[in-house]
């Protein structure tokens, strides 16, 4: 072939790609036309169809540990909470709108798909409860909803070993340690208890967190292949492989013991009393399917978006704790007055001043940052379009819409202008429905919302009545950094006195 050839033909795939660009432009604007909506503001990218410049101050963000005050500064930038970028090719619509995120939740759910956007968990997860739609997704949605219903986890007392472990752990006389690492092995050990009836025991051996740690390096790297959008399966990493073969390893033996457990109970049940009945969800998923990568999938989509949330969760409770004396006063009054022996899940839940220190913990620092969605078909979100941003915006089918639950619970209009900071007296007579959604909602919530906050209420209240006091061993700001939840990168370096 000639260079002239070759010239030809470079220049009519240009020609064709810029032609097949200005139709879908036309014909997007035909469409918003049609439906009745209003013009999307659009982020000016230096690079308007790749938006590569974009892409590079995302990732620049997240390795900087400053993807929050990116956000922030993002949508100042715009004046507006939804507007519309450029990104890999795709068309993406930024919203902090609570009616957008209340509509992609609730009444448009069946619109706005998950699978989609989840392939960067490829090959560790395949389709379950957190990565599915349709018929799959309501399948695996029917598996776990019972177990976590309030009678499956409601007997607190489970964690009391754990927690147990984990204060023998602690200097009691002043000396400065970091906790947030300690309650990541507290969670493990706790949950790995739930899940498959057998704890992982990482508070007695600290060598037993490589499944944490695995975990860790799967999620790393599934962040890295999203960051990447369409040019994920460039993505090349030995460790990431092998974390997911060491956690599938993992996995694989908890799902054939119970597979095995359940065909010698069914041969031979007089040989099991009530007593060694199991009560774990490994249990009872074992009992209505049989197909290991199945069991497998439910769990890793139960482990996966759960890993460290509730660690993180009280991590950052005690991180304002120790810098906010007067909070911790007042909680310790109402823990005290009940006693560790009237520590049970209605108790827990009635604590007026535990649930408003929980809530404005969850609302300055949301464990999930935004939800992601695409659109399955043509369709429109309820606000955003017009020079108000009043107006419906259409949607085109694979556009991707991600919501932003970290703006949306720091809104000055709704919060007032001292929503950044942490104040849980704000709590007091005010019902924010959709301005608060640390664990989304609709009928994709995440099914463990109330045995998360339950679980971090068991452990606060046992800390306050363990400890005279807590102190702050660190002058530092909190550094966020993105992790199952928003984490400090420096750690909760706090002093604690016995009573």
């Amino acid at each position: 072939m000639s260079w002239w050839n070759v010239w030809v033909t470079i220049c009519g795939i240009v020609a064709i790609y810029f032609l097949s660009r200005t139709w879908e432009a036309l014909s997007y604007s035909l469409k918003t036309k049609t439906h009745k909506c209003g013009k999307i503001k659009f982020y000016k990218t230096k690079d308007p169809v790749w938006g590569i410049d974009f892409m590079n101050n995302l990732s620049r963000s997240l390795q900087e540990n400053r993807i929050l005050s990116w956000m922030e500064e993002l949508w100042a930038s715009q004046g507006t909470k939804t507007f519309r970028v450029s990104f890999m090719g795709k068309r993406v619509i930024y919203s902090r709108d609570l009616e957008n995120m209340k509509a992609v939740s609730t009444t448009q759910f069946q619109e706005f798909l998950v699978e989609p956007v989840n392939g960067h968990l490829d090959p560790f997860l395949g389709s379950a409860l957190s990565t599915a739609d349709g018929k799959v997704w309501q399948h695996s949605r029917n598996l776990v909803k019972p177990y976590f219903e309030r009678q499956a986890f409601a007997n607190v007392q489970r964690l009391a070993p754990f927690t147990d472990r984990l204060f023998s752990l602690l200097p009691t006389d002043g000396e400065t340690f970091d906790i947030q690492p300690l309650l990541s092995r507290w969670f493990l050990d706790a949950t790995t208890s739930f899940l498959f009836g057998r704890s992982r025991d990482s508070l007695i051996k600290a060598e037993n967190k490589d499944v944490m740690l695995a975990i860790f390096d799967i999620v790393r790297g599934a962040s890295a292949r999203r960051s990447m959008g369409p040019l994920k399966y460039l993505f090349r990493d030995a460790k990431w492989h092998e974390s997911i073969q060491f956690a599938h390893n993992y996995l694989n033996d908890h799902i054939d013991q119970a597979l095995d457990e359940l065909k010698a109970r069914n041969q031979n049940p007089e040989k099991f009393t009530a007593e060694s009945d199991r009560t774990d969800l490994l249990w009872s998923l074992v009992q209505q399917l049989n197909d290991r990568i199945l069991l497998r999938d439910q769990l890793a989509a139960l482990w996966i978006p759960g890993m460290e949330s509730t660690s993180i969760l009280v991590s950052n409770i005690l991180f304002f704790l120790s810098r906010h004396p007067r909070v911790w006063k007042r909680l310790q009054s109402e823990v005290n007055a009940i006693g560790q022996e009237g520590l049970t899940y209605n108790t827990l839940r009635n604590m007026q001043y535990m649930t408003w220190v929980i809530n404005e913990t969850q609302r300055v620092f949301p464990a999930g940052v935004s939800m992601t969605r695409v659109a399955g078909k043509d369709t429109t979100l309820p606000r955003g379009g017009g020079a108000d941003g009043q107006q419906p915006v259409f949607c085109a089918k694979g556009d991707l819409v991600v919501c932003n639950r970290y703006l949306l619970h720091r809104d000055p209009e709704f919060w007032g202008e001292d929503a950044a900071e942490f104040r849980p007296e704000r709590w007091d007579g005010i019902r924010p429905f959709w301005n608060f959604v640390p664990f989304g909602g609709g009928p994709r919530i995440c099914p463990a919302n109330v045995m998360a906050v339950t679980e971090a209420a068991y452990f606060v209240a046992r800390f306050c009545q363990k400890y005279k006091s807590i102190e702050s061993r660190d002058d530092r700001p909190f550094t966020p950094v993105l992790h199952a939840g928003v984490s400090n990168l420096n750690g909760v370096k706090i002093a604690v006195i016995s009573w």
